[in-house]
């Protein structure tokens, strides 16, 4: 992000934790009632967006994410940051 921040750009992310998440390529929601199995969970993404926005938030520079499982409740956490 620091070099994002030089060059005067942003950084585009989809990143999920591997060790919060279950079968990728599956929705977590529609992986359980349909497979019975653990699919892409929120919790993933969640874990990395906090990371991502954190980090950004302390170097000053920019992220953005262009598809989110669970972005109303991104947004949320992003807009309380007031970043």
């Amino acid at each position: 992000m620091e070099e994002a921040k030089k060059l005067n750009t942003f950084i585009s992310l989809h990143e999920e934790d591997p060790g919060l998440n279950g079968t990728l390529g599956f929705n977590e929601n529609i992986a359980k009632e349909h497979f019975h199995i653990c699919g892409a969970t929120g919790v993933a993404e969640y874990a990395m967006i906090a990371r991502d926005v954190m980090i950004a938030y302390a170097t000053k520079s920019s992220c953005s994410y262009p598809a989110l499982i669970q972005g109303k409740k991104v947004l949320r956490l992003w807009s309380s940051l007031k970043v």
